[in-house]
Parts: C-alpha cells; sequence; structure tokens
C-alpha cells in the first residue's frame, strides 16, 4: 500500500480568497481616492498567492490518486481473501465426506470380519469332523486369518486417518479465522481510504477554483498596474 503524500506546508505567505479580495478592494479605492499604489509590491503577493494555490491543488491531486490506487489494491485483496474462504469452506465440507466414506468402509469391513470369523468357525468343525479334508481346511483357515489380520490392520489405519482428517480440520478452523480477521482489516482499510479520497477530491476542486479565481485577479491587478503607469 502506497504512503500518503505530505501536502504543501500552509504556513507559506499565502493570501487566501477572502484576505485576497479585501487587497483587490482596497488597491481599487486606492486608486480611485489617490490615484497611485504600490503596484509591484501587491502583484508579487498576487503572484504568490497564485503560486501557492496551484501548488496545494496540485498536491491534493496526487493525494487523491493515490488514495483511489489504495481503493482499487485493498478491494481486490478483500476479493481474494473472500476466494480464500470459499475454498477452505469447500475443502471442510470434503472433509465431512471424506470421514463419512471412511466410516461406511469401516462398517463394511466389520462386516466382513464377523463373516470370516463365524466361517471360521464352521472351518473349524470341519476339520474334526472330515479328515479327509484337514489339509484344504487347514490352508482356508490360514488365509481367513490372513484377513482378519489385514483387516484389522485397516481398521488401525482408518482410525489413524480419521485422527488426521480432525487435525486438518482444526487447522481449517484456525485459517478461516485468519482469513476473516484480515478481510475486516481490509474493508476498514478500504472503507478509510475512500474516505481519504473524498476528501482529497473536494480539497483538489477547492484549489483548482482558489487558483483559477487568483490567476484571473492577477490578471486583472496587472493590467490595472499598466493602465496607471
Amino acid at each position: 500500500m502506497k504512503p500518503m503524500i505530505t501536502t504543501i506546508d500552509l504556513a507559506t505567505p499565502f493570501l487566501c480568497p477572502r484576505t485576497f479580495k479585501t487587497v483587490v478592494m482596497g488597491l481599487c479605492w486606492s486608486w480611485a481616492v489617490h490615484g497611485q499604489t504600490n503596484v509591484p509590491q501587491s502583484l508579487e503577493q498576487i503572484k504568490t498567492n497564485v503560486e501557492n494555490s496551484q501548488l496545494n491543488a496540485s498536491q491534493y491531486q496526487d493525494n487523491h490518486e493515490i488514495a483511489s490506487q489504495n481503493v482499487v489494491e485493498t478491494s481486490a485483496a478483500i476479493k481474494n481473501l473472500q476466494n480464500s474462504r470459499k475454498q477452505l469452506v469447500s475443502g471442510g465440507e470434503n472433509v465431512q465426506k471424506n470421514k463419512k466414506l471412511l466410516d461406511d468402509l469401516k462398517k463394511k469391513i466389520q462386516v466382513l470380519s464377523k463373516q470370516e470369523q463365524d466361517r471360521l468357525k464352521v472351518d473349524e468343525g470341519q476339520i474334526a469332523e472330515v479328515k479327509a479334508f484337514l489339509a484344504k481346511l487347514e490352508s482356508n483357515k490360514s488365509a481367513r486369518e490372513a484377513n482378519l489380520a489385514a483387516y484389522a490392520h485397516r481398521l488401525e489405519e482408518i482410525d489413524r486417518e480419521k485422527e488426521d482428517w480432525d487435525k486438518q480440520k482444526e487447522q481449517v478452523a484456525e485459517l478461516m479465522k485468519e482469513i476473516e480477521a484480515k478481510e475486516r482489516q481490509a474493508a476498514q482499510d478500504r472503507d478509510l481510504w475512500i474516505r481519504k479520497r473524498n476528501e482529497y477530491r473536494a480539497e483538489a476542486a477547492k484549489w483548482s477554483k482558489a487558483s483559477e479565481v487568483a490567476a484571473q485577479n492577477h490578471t486583472r491587478i496587472k493590467s490595472l498596474g499598466s493602465s496607471g503607469k
């Protein structure tokens, strides 16, 4: 964000529009009554007034442009933060969906595990009853026990994955808080720059008008001074 440009020192010798009008009326009265006045000194003061008015108008115009640019930049920052917040919200929804899928998968595996346990009991009974099929049944037993071990291992992995998703959800919540805080600050900054832009626009217009009036009066006084010589 660009820093605000420091305005000119208004303590510089300068005649405000009301004082300037008084000086011009005094000069005209002096010319009318006495037919003379210190024209060079008055013209020099009016010239200074014109230059300072122009400088003030330029300074406030520069400040207005800077404020306008800052308004654009803070608006862009707010839009980026809003997009990031939407992405985080979407990510949070995906976390819930993934956890639901894992829960469903866990239930299916538990059903399969129960089925394997039941079948294992049947196989063990068949071993005692049928010696001829002992070798085959022992093979089935080993295979099913391997399945149970794989299912148990997978259940442990699912529990760890669910813990990871819970941690990620907490991280998403923290990021959401940070983004919301930054968004509020950016909105405050934008409002501040909008107010400053309006102030600078008004000041620039005021001093531009003062510059025009001063220039016109300078030309008029200069013309009167030339005709009085």
